[in-house]
């Protein structure tokens, strides 16, 4: 079912470059740093409970990825997409290169508006226990957060949907006064800024790193495993290199369920043991 809009109170910033504080460019925040300067204003949940959620979007709370199909949407190549992307990984190209050439490819077939991509983008699938589980962690007295790689206007219309008000992105899209799309900007090296934006939302609610619940599905989404000790990786057959680096281990969404009671319980069967704690 596409997603609608519910009501959510104030929408809350999606952090970029340039915005104060949380430069995509900028070096990340160490662990050690936060401990040091936040630790008498963190707050712990209690031994074993969990007092925030860091959720990525694509491969997680989606089946695929929201920026490889808006290049689709838009016309554009899926090989040069693939090309570019590999490179970024490789860094061979640099963030100024990478956001010019996705920025071509965004307009392959001409023009694109802010009212075009919003359009498209209220129509994203999530998969079907998105809503339940993003509702679950609420009743559970979770503070919940998007940290995605996606484009900034993607993450804020899905968390919208969603009514969870903390949402961070990586991809920027840039628009003029007509709503013109008129450039794209990216950083690279997502894993680290994932991390500085978890440290944001720590700090927002005054939450230690280690009561957060951190579940993704790549190696973008590394850094928050290790900083928060508790990475749910949501399995798939490309990501096996991964799971030594998760707590847990999940085959689906639904596996979830036993990780949001209180006490930490020991997770059902079908959720594995990632690395040893």
């Amino acid at each position: 079912m596409p997603l609608r809009p519910v009501a959510c109170g104030p929408h809350a910033t999606v952090y970029h470059k340039g915005s104060k504080g949380m430069s995509a460019t900028s070096g990340a925040w160490p662990c050690r740093t936060l401990a040091r300067d936040w630790q008498p204003r963190l707050a712990r949940t209690g031994a074993g409970c969990f007092g925030g959620a860091a959720l990525d979007l694509g491969g997680t709370l989606m089946t695929g990825s929201s920026v490889t199909e808006t290049v689709r949407a838009m016309g554009g190549s899926l090989k040069e997409f693939a090309t570019l992307t590999r490179a970024c990984w490789a860094g061979t190209v640099g963030h100024t290169t990478a956001a010019a050439a996705l920025f071509t490819l965004l307009l392959s077939r001409g023009p694109v508006t802010r009212p075009q991509l919003q359009a498209m983008f209220i129509e994203t699938r999530l998969r079907p226990s998105v809503q339940a589980l993003i509702a679950r962690m609420r009743d559970t007295g979770y503070q919940v957060s998007l940290i995605s790689s996606s484009f900034d206007l993607f993450v804020g219309v899905v968390a919208s949907c969603l009514g969870v008000r903390d949402h961070y992105a990586n991809t920027c899209l840039d628009f003029d006064d007509s709503d013109a799309l008129t450039g794209v900007g990216v950083t690279i090296r997502a894993t680290e800024l994932k991390h500085r934006q978890l440290h944001h939302f720590c700090r927002l609610h005054q939450l230690d790193p280690t009561n957060i619940l951190a579940i993704g599905d790549s190696d973008n989404d590394l850094a928050m495993f290790t900083c928060t000790g508790n990475g749910v990786l949501l399995s798939h057959p490309h990501t096996r290199h991964l799971h030594s680096s998760a707590w847990r281990v999940a085959a689906a969404l639904d596996d979830l369920a036993a990780l949001l009671l209180p006490g930490r319980p020991e997770p059902a069967p079908a959720m594995r043991k990632g690395r040893r704690r």
